[in-house]
């Protein structure tokens, strides 16, 4: 009999928005995401993650950010 490890997956995967691209500001320290989910688009700052056992709490965090900021790039205006 074989033992495998429980598949992990990354944080990113945990999110229902689609990350399309990641950038870093001149700066260094900041992250942007753009995103897309059910035809609608956004793109946000994306916050610290300043202590690992509070990574369910950063995901919705980054979840909020994204439902805040979306919009339909179909509708005009």
């Amino acid at each position: 009999m074989t033992s495998e490890r429980a598949f992990h997956l990354p944080a990113k995967a945990r999110l229902s928005w689609r990350i399309l691209r990641l950038r870093l500001d001149a700066s260094g320290r900041t992250w942007s995401a753009t995103g897309t989910k059910g035809g609608r688009v956004a793109v946000i700052e994306l916050p610290s993650l300043l202590d690992a056992e509070q990574e369910e709490a950063w995901l919705a965090q980054i979840e909020a950010r994204f439902e805040a900021e979306a919009f339909d790039p179909a509708v005009p205006g």
